[in-house]
């Protein structure tokens, strides 16, 4: 396996991890549940955690597809630029899931701290699906602004 295809292979996890913690996070919040709130911030520090050697492998990814026809290099830097924004603000996260760890230890977690982390977590977790949808338009075509699909693909439009 080639760094290419570790990146590929992990790069889901924060993604889903992130949107999966925030549904579960809301249902914590909305249902004044402890034990599902500690369990959504543990999912939030590992999405964490598991980005990390997402962002690792996306230099020496570049390294590899670069080469590959029909792969544009903005597209490259578009994902790459976003991805560093997403290091930054998923590690940010990460550490204040650690920290409301410890706080919700020595009692419930005040209302705007719920509500200003679980925006946080939307935002973040809208992030991550935007890079991802980036780092898909650097070698599927398919996803590209003005795409049309060739003849006989069984996606042309009806009538």
């Amino acid at each position: 396996m080639n760094l290419a295809q570790l990146h590929l292979a992990l790069n889901h996890g924060p993604v889903f991890g992130f949107f999966f913690a925030v549904l579960v996070l809301a249902h914590g919040l909305f249902y004044k549940q402890k034990d599902v709130i500690r369990v959504a911030l543990w999912m939030f520090f590992v999405a964490a955690l598991i980005t990390v050697p997402v962002y690792l492998t996306g230099d020496p990814a570049e390294g590899i597809v670069k080469k590959l026809p029909e792969v544009q290099q903005s597209a490259i830097e578009d994902h790459s630029d976003a991805a560093t924004i997403a290091l930054i603000a998923v590690s940010v996260m990460g550490v204040c899931a650690l920290g409301l760890l410890f706080l919700l230890r020595k009692g419930p977690l005040s209302p705007w701290l719920r509500t200003m982390f679980l925006a946080a977590a939307i935002l973040c977790s809208g992030w991550l699906f935007y890079t991802a949808g980036l780092g898909g338009k650097i070698h599927h075509s398919e996803t590209r602004a003005g795409f049309i699909p060739p003849p006989g693909s069984g996606d042309e439009e009806h009538d």
